[in-house]
Parts: C-alpha cells; sequence; structure tokens
C-alpha cells in the first residue's frame, strides 16, 4: 500500500492540467449559458474524455484493474469548476457497475461510443412469478435522459440497466433548480427482464456508495475552487474609496473562511480517494465524512463569495447562482447531509464502544 501524499504526484498533476485545459475550452462560461435550458449533453466533452481514455477510467477494486479513484477524482472536481453540461459522474458510475457484472460487455460505454446515467430517486419493485422477473415503479432524477443510451437504477442487491428507449414514452422533464443539468423522470409498467434491452446486474452496494459519495464531493470541491477564485479575482479588481475591496479587513475574514473551508474540502477528497483505493483503515467512513462536511462548507463558501460581489453577486447576469444550484443538486444525490451526518455517528459510537471493551 502506498502512502498517502498530500501533494500530486506526476501522473496526477498532468490528468489534472490536461483536463482543465480542455474544459475552459469546450466548457467556457459562455457555452455553459448556451446549455441553460436545454436537454442535450456537451458532445465536445464526449468526445475529449472518450479519446483521452478518461470516459470509462474508473475501475471496481475486486476486479484486477486500477481502481484509478484518485485520477477520477481530479477529473470530476475540473468539471465542477467548468459546469459542464455532461453526466460525468453518472457515467463514471455507470460503467464502474457495468464493470462489475462478469456477464455484461461495457466496452462501447468505456470507450465513449455509448452513454449511461444513473437514476439517484426511484421507487422500482420486481415482481417474480414463474421464473419471470417484471420491473414497474417510477424512476426519478435521471440526468440527461434524452441524450443518453442507457439508465442505472441502483437497487439494494443488485442494479438495473435499461435501455433508454423503454423509458421515452412515459418520461417528463422535472423543473430542477440546476437548469445546465436536466433532470427527467419515467415510469416503468411490468416491463420484463430480457437479458437485452432490460438486465439485472452484480455490482458491490457498500464500495458503491463510497465512491459515489466521494465523487459527488469531488464535484463539489470543484465549485468552491472555481468559486473562491472568482472572488479573490473580484475582490482585486472592485475598488472602494480608491482601493480594492479586498484590503478591508472585513473582506479579508470572508475570503479567509471560504480558503480554509476549500482547503478542509481538498484534503478530505484526496485523503478520501486514497483510502479507498488503497485500502486505508478508515476506507469505511472517509467518504460519508467528505460528503457531510462539504455539504456545509460549499453553501458557506458560495454565499460568502456572493457577499463579497454585492448586489452583483446576485444578478441572473453574475455566474455564481449557477453555482449555488449546481452545489444544492449536488447535495441531493445519494444520501441526504442528515443520513450521512447519522452514518458518521453510528461509527464513531462503534469505535468507541469497541475501544472501550478493548481497555477493560
Amino acid at each position: 500500500m502506498t502512502n498517502f501524499n498530500f501533494e500530486y504526484e506526476f501522473e496526477e498533476k498532468l490528468i489534472r492540467d490536461t483536463v482543465s485545459d480542455a474544459f475552459n475550452k469546450v466548457s467556457s462560461p459562455e457555452i455553459v449559458r448556451e446549455k441553460i435550458n436545454h436537454t442535450a449533453i456537451n458532445q465536445s466533452v464526449q468526445e475529449f474524455l472518450g479519446e483521452q481514455g478518461m470516459i470509462g477510467i474508473l475501475s471496481p477494486r475486486d476486479k484486477g484493474l486500477d481502481m484509478n479513484l484518485q485520477l477520477t477524482s481530479i477529473i470530476v472536481k475540473e468539471a465542477g469548476k467548468r459546469l459542464v453540461s455532461f453526466p460525468v459522474i453518472e457515467h463514471l458510475l455507470g460503467t464502474y457497475i457495468l464493470k462489475s457484472d462478469p456477464t455484461f460487455q461495457e466496452d462501447p460505454y468505456e470507450t465513449g461510443e455509448k452513454i449511461v446515467t444513473l437514476s439517484w430517486n426511484h421507487s422500482i419493485q420486481l415482481n417474480e412469478s414463474n421464473n419471470e422477473i417484471t420491473i414497474s415503479g417510477s424512476v426519478e432524477d435521471i440526468p440527461f435522459l434524452d441524450s443518453v443510451d442507457a439508465v442505472i437504477i441502483p437497487l439494494h442487491h443488485k442494479a438495473l440497466y435499461i435501455q433508454k428507449d423503454l423509458l421515452l414514452s412515459n418520461r417528463m422533464k422535472l423543473n430542477g433548480q440546476d437548469e445546465t443539468y436536466p433532470l427527467f423522470k419515467a415510469t416503468l409498467s411490468n416491463v420484463p427482464e430480457d437479458k437485452g434491452k432490460v438486465k439485472l446486474l452484480s455490482y458491490d452496494k457498500d464500495e458503491f456508495e463510497k465512491v459515489s459519495n466521494l465523487l459527488i464531493t469531488s464535484e463539489i470541491l470543484g465549485l468552491s475552487q472555481e468559486v473562491l477564485s472568482m472572488t479573490l479575482d473580484y475582490a482585486n479588481e472592485r475598488k472602494q474609496f480608491g482601493v480594492p475591496i479586498g484590503k478591508f479587513q472585513a473582506v479579508k475574514h470572508m475570503i479567509a473562511d471560504m480558503h480554509v473551508y476549500t482547503e478542509s474540502m481538498d484534503v478530505s477528497v484526496r485523503y478520501g480517494a486514497w483510502a479507498i483505493e488503497n485500502d486505508g483503515e478508515d476506507k469505511e467512513i472517509v467518504a460519508t465524512i467528505a460528503k457531510a462536511y462539504t455539504s456545509d462548507a460549499i453553501i458557506q463558501v458560495i454565499e460568502k463569495g456572493i457577499q463579497v460581489h454585492g448586489g452583483v453577486g446576485l444578478t441572473w447576469e453574475h455566474d455564481l447562482h449557477l453555482y449555488l444550484k449546481r452545489a444544492y443538486r449536488l447535495l441531493s444525490m445519494n444520501n441526504s447531509i442528515y443520513e450521512e451526518r447519522e452514518k458518521v455517528v453510528k461509527h464513531l459510537s462503534q469505535f468507541l464502544l469497541l475501544e472501550e471493551k478493548i481497555t477493560n
């Protein structure tokens, strides 16, 4: 097991710089604005990630492959900075689930020829009769349904793979906060499993929860880093009484708080990715702690950024509101902050009880 390093290695720096340069071009603020209330994915992002072999980089730990979670978290973080209109987290997690099942051919998804997304909320029921399984229920919070090839729904013991065309006839677009990231809802009624268009997949639910939390936290970190950068630039450019507002003590305090929150998020993401990938002693809880912390910290960072910007920070013309809306959408994915906090408390309670038994 390699030791955790607070500094990026050469490969990590190379990935970061390559992805950052590309996303700055293919998902500039002007392009992001063009994508508002559109349902199509940003195909330039798809082409770049596919050409660079990054679109299917994430792998399960138990399949004899490099997990690449640390590199994946960097890609997701850079996507967050640029508010890319593409299901980066969902496709990475989708290919991760496909690789977990030995019976599924994931090649078109791993290369980016096809795109898969996830449903983050569902009420699916599996009904078995005469050795046949049928699926019914509601599938909600599906990003970019109109532009993908398939949807994966993580269930308790299996994951459900459904090709898009089975969902299109009973779908509707949801009115979400994040106008750059369209969400859909669809319903299924007694759809049979046919091993082609509909298939139940094996996967490790516990590891999936840890990895998904870590990637959600990574994108939140990207939002925070970009908002901090925007705020620093504005504080150095905006002048009052003939001096930049960044020289005023009250503004300095707010920016210092933003920096502390962002650096703390950065450490939690990087250490969490390392611990999960390298079987660290606290791998079971690090992603939950990171999600619980960043869920509070990101709102603090963006709200302070808006306050430093003053009136302009509240306007439609400024991009800060887009980052706030993306943050709220990310916080609604997977478990809520209250569920994550409860997991942390239970884990610490069990640890303290075990320590007490050992001591006694």
